[in-house]
């Protein structure tokens, strides 16, 4: 039975994304990390993974998309993420500096 103004049987086709994404984390020296992701997993698993990988502190590391901060409680979802490759770039916080003469 085809769908109410549907009369060929053809329907209109969803896009469909891959279950799992591949997302690099890029550290301020250059190196790079790859993670495999679910599309409905909060990106906050993903950054905490990281930094319990290299032994950062997650609170002291900030996370940058496409050179913007992002929420973290978001899923690629919600943050509109279709490529299969996205870069994310890691920063450590930097205290100090400005020191006056």
């Amino acid at each position: 039975m085809a769908a109410p103004g549907d009369e060929n049987g053809e329907g209109i086709e969803e896009v469909k994304f891959p279950a799992f994404m591949k997302i690099k984390v890029k550290s301020q020296d250059g190196k790079e990390t790859f993670f495999k992701i679910n599309r409905d997993t909060p990106m906050k698993k993903l950054l905490q993974s990281y930094c319990r990988k290299f032994r950062l502190s997650y609170q002291a590391t900030q996370f940058y998309l496409e050179g913007q901060r992002f929420i973290h409680a978001k899923t690629p979802i919600e943050l509109g993420l279709e490529e299969n490759e996205v870069e994310i770039e890691a920063m450590a916080d930097q205290l100090g500096g400005g020191g006056g003469e």
